[in-house]
């Protein structure tokens, strides 16, 4: 991980208090890669479980684009973080994540809870 972070600048940061361990990697106050630890038994090789974007865009603009897709999906609410993730599965064994803002107007969202189920809509 030293070698990750030294190789793209990056610091560990505030993570949201989530049931599993791994860092959260910053650059200039934006959180730019999310990290999540595995046994070394758990997989031979590392992967890339999925890759997240955040949008300033209105979670009411952001769904309907999703849907529209129909690949399969999840939003959930972050732990303590008045933010939506949005889950998108685009191909086996790869989500994209969508960080978006909640409003005070957004309809409510169901907290985060660890799930190894894939992207579902």
């Amino acid at each position: 991980m030293a070698a990750l972070t030294r190789l793209l600048g990056l610091s560990p940061g505030d993570r949201p208090p989530f049931p599993f361990p791994g860092p959260w990697l910053y650059r200039d106050g934006d959180a730019l890669l999310h990290v999540i630890e595995t046994s070394a038994h758990a997989t031979p090789q590392p992967r890339i479980n999925h890759i997240a974007f955040r949008s300033e865009a209105r979670l009411d603009e952001v769904l309907p684009k999703v849907a529209a897709t129909g690949l399969p999906h999840r939003v959930v609410r972050l732990p303590d973080r008045a933010v939506a993730q949005v889950f998108v599965g685009v191909s086996s064994g790869l989500t994209i994540e969508l960080d978006v803002p909640l409003a005070a107007d957004d309809a409510a969202i169901a907290e985060y809870h660890h799930s190894d189920d894939a992207p579902r809509s």
